[in-house]
Protein backbone atom coordinates (compact mmCIF):
# COMPACT_ATOMS: atom_id res chain seq x y z
CA UNK A 1 0.00 0.00 0.00
CA UNK A 2 2.79 2.04 -0.09
CA UNK A 3 2.34 3.65 -3.49
CA UNK A 4 -0.60 4.91 -2.27
CA UNK A 5 0.48 6.80 1.00
CA UNK A 6 3.19 8.38 -1.33
CA UNK A 7 0.66 9.48 -3.59
CA UNK A 8 -1.63 11.47 -0.98
CA UNK A 9 1.54 12.73 0.54
CA UNK A 10 2.65 14.14 -2.93
CA UNK A 11 -0.74 15.41 -3.52
CA UNK A 12 -0.39 16.97 0.20
CA UNK A 13 2.47 18.83 -1.13
CA UNK A 14 1.42 19.98 -4.42
CA UNK A 15 -1.73 21.33 -2.54
CA UNK A 16 -0.02 23.21 0.64
CA UNK A 17 2.65 24.87 -2.24
CA UNK A 18 -0.45 26.04 -4.11
CA UNK A 19 -1.97 27.30 -1.00
CA UNK A 20 1.74 29.08 -0.31
CA UNK A 21 1.57 30.52 -3.92
CA UNK A 22 -1.86 31.95 -3.06
CA UNK A 23 -1.24 33.45 0.35
CA UNK A 24 1.81 35.03 -1.43
CA UNK A 25 1.17 36.84 -4.79
CA UNK A 26 -2.87 36.61 -4.00
CA UNK A 27 -5.51 34.45 -5.50
CA UNK A 28 -6.59 36.83 -7.77
CA UNK A 29 -3.55 37.32 -9.73
CA UNK A 30 -2.87 33.55 -9.93
CA UNK A 31 -6.38 33.73 -11.68
CA UNK A 32 -5.37 36.32 -13.67
CA UNK A 33 -2.12 34.78 -14.91
CA UNK A 34 -1.49 33.66 -18.33
CA UNK A 35 -2.04 29.41 -18.29
CA UNK A 36 1.27 28.98 -19.45
CA UNK A 37 3.23 31.43 -17.23
CA UNK A 38 1.06 30.08 -14.04
CA UNK A 39 2.45 26.23 -15.30
CA UNK A 40 5.71 27.96 -15.78
CA UNK A 41 6.20 29.18 -12.24
CA UNK A 42 4.82 26.03 -10.45
CA UNK A 43 7.13 23.73 -12.64
CA UNK A 44 10.07 25.94 -10.87
CA UNK A 45 9.12 25.55 -7.74
CA UNK A 46 10.86 21.95 -8.62
CA UNK A 47 7.87 20.37 -6.10
CA UNK A 48 6.24 18.28 -9.09
CA UNK A 49 3.00 19.03 -11.48
CA UNK A 50 -0.21 17.11 -11.95
CA UNK A 51 -2.47 18.79 -14.39
CA UNK A 52 -5.90 17.29 -12.09
CA UNK A 53 -4.54 19.47 -9.58
CA UNK A 54 -3.22 22.47 -11.12
CA UNK A 55 -5.66 23.07 -14.50
CA UNK A 56 -8.68 20.81 -13.61
CA UNK A 57 -8.95 21.60 -9.84
CA UNK A 58 -9.70 17.80 -8.75
CA UNK A 59 -8.09 16.08 -5.95
CA UNK A 60 -7.70 12.33 -5.39
CA UNK A 61 -11.21 13.09 -3.04
CA UNK A 62 -12.81 13.91 -6.17
CA UNK A 63 -12.07 11.16 -8.06
CA UNK A 64 -13.18 8.84 -5.39
CA UNK A 65 -16.50 10.30 -4.73
CA UNK A 66 -17.05 9.56 -8.32
CA UNK A 67 -17.24 5.84 -8.91
CA UNK A 68 -18.85 5.64 -12.33
CA UNK A 69 -15.78 7.00 -13.70
CA UNK A 70 -13.09 5.92 -10.77
CA UNK A 71 -10.68 4.09 -13.13
CA UNK A 72 -10.88 6.57 -16.36
CA UNK A 73 -10.42 9.91 -13.81
CA UNK A 74 -7.52 8.02 -11.65
CA UNK A 75 -5.65 6.58 -14.53
CA UNK A 76 -5.94 10.06 -16.06
CA UNK A 77 -4.79 11.43 -12.75
CA UNK A 78 -1.74 9.47 -12.42
CA UNK A 79 -0.56 10.00 -15.54
CA UNK A 80 -1.20 13.93 -15.61
CA UNK A 81 1.77 13.99 -12.55
CA UNK A 82 5.05 15.09 -14.08
CA UNK A 83 7.79 12.61 -15.99
CA UNK A 84 9.56 12.37 -12.72
CA UNK A 85 7.09 12.08 -10.24
CA UNK A 86 5.62 9.48 -12.33
CA UNK A 87 8.66 7.77 -12.41
CA UNK A 88 8.81 7.33 -8.61
CA UNK A 89 5.29 6.18 -8.50
CA UNK A 90 5.51 3.80 -10.74
CA UNK A 91 2.86 4.91 -13.68
CA UNK A 92 4.49 3.84 -16.25
CA UNK A 93 5.78 0.63 -14.96
CA UNK A 94 6.75 -1.37 -18.21
CA UNK A 95 9.15 1.37 -18.65
CA UNK A 96 12.65 1.07 -16.50
CA UNK A 97 12.67 0.75 -13.18
CA UNK A 98 9.38 0.61 -11.02
CA UNK A 99 10.45 2.17 -7.90
CA UNK A 100 6.92 2.28 -6.05
CA UNK A 101 4.93 0.35 -8.36
CA UNK A 102 1.92 1.86 -8.17
CA UNK A 103 0.34 0.02 -11.46
CA UNK A 104 1.80 -3.34 -10.33
CA UNK A 105 -0.21 -2.71 -6.97
CA UNK A 106 -3.57 -1.60 -8.50
CA UNK A 107 -2.91 -5.01 -11.22
CA UNK A 108 -2.50 -7.24 -8.24
CA UNK A 109 -5.21 -5.96 -6.49
CA UNK A 110 -7.78 -6.21 -9.09
CA UNK A 111 -6.88 -9.43 -9.94
CA UNK A 112 -7.81 -10.07 -6.17
CA UNK A 113 -10.90 -8.20 -6.35
CA UNK A 114 -9.48 -5.85 -3.42
CA UNK A 115 -10.15 -2.60 -4.67
CA UNK A 116 -10.95 0.27 -2.67
CA UNK A 117 -12.98 3.23 -3.13
CA UNK A 118 -13.51 5.75 -0.70
CA UNK A 119 -17.34 7.37 -0.99
CA UNK A 120 -18.57 10.11 0.79
CA UNK A 121 -21.79 8.49 2.56
CA UNK A 122 -20.36 4.93 3.28
CA UNK A 123 -16.67 5.21 3.89
CA UNK A 124 -14.42 2.64 2.43
CA UNK A 125 -16.15 -0.01 -0.06
CA UNK A 126 -15.08 -2.85 -1.94
CA UNK A 127 -15.44 -3.39 -5.34
CA UNK A 128 -16.33 -6.96 -6.49
CA UNK A 129 -17.78 -9.30 -8.68
CA UNK A 130 -20.95 -10.80 -7.36
CA UNK A 131 -19.85 -14.53 -8.34
CA UNK A 132 -17.24 -14.27 -5.43
CA UNK A 133 -19.90 -13.79 -2.73
CA UNK A 134 -21.24 -17.06 -1.07
CA UNK A 135 -25.28 -17.84 -2.00
CA UNK A 136 -25.76 -20.57 0.23
CA UNK A 137 -27.70 -20.09 3.29
CA UNK A 138 -24.85 -22.09 5.25
CA UNK A 139 -22.74 -18.92 4.99
CA UNK A 140 -25.23 -16.60 6.89
CA UNK A 141 -23.10 -14.79 9.63
CA UNK A 142 -24.22 -15.09 13.42
CA UNK A 143 -23.45 -12.44 15.38
CA UNK A 144 -21.42 -12.89 18.84
CA UNK A 145 -22.02 -9.89 21.62
CA UNK A 146 -18.91 -8.22 20.84
CA UNK A 147 -19.63 -7.27 17.18
CA UNK A 148 -17.95 -9.96 15.41
CA UNK A 149 -19.52 -12.10 13.00
CA UNK A 150 -18.87 -16.29 12.66
CA UNK A 151 -19.61 -18.70 10.69
CA UNK A 152 -22.49 -20.77 12.18
CA UNK A 153 -21.13 -24.12 14.19
CA UNK A 154 -21.59 -26.78 12.68
CA UNK A 155 -24.22 -29.79 13.26
CA UNK A 156 -23.25 -31.83 16.55
CA UNK A 157 -20.62 -29.18 17.71
CA UNK A 158 -21.86 -28.25 21.77
CA UNK A 159 -18.54 -26.27 22.50
CA UNK A 160 -19.21 -22.46 22.99
CA UNK A 161 -17.54 -20.28 21.08
CA UNK A 162 -14.49 -17.84 22.20
CA UNK A 163 -13.02 -14.82 20.52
Amino acid sequence: MMPFFALVMIESRLIRMLDDMKAEYGEDTLAEMDQDDFIGMIRDKGQGYNVYIFERHKTLKDICANDKSFDIDFDAYLHGFDGETKDLLGVDASEGEKFLDIKGVISSLKLRKRYFLATPRNGARSISSPSTTPKSPRWKNTSSANGRTFPPKPPGSNTPRTT
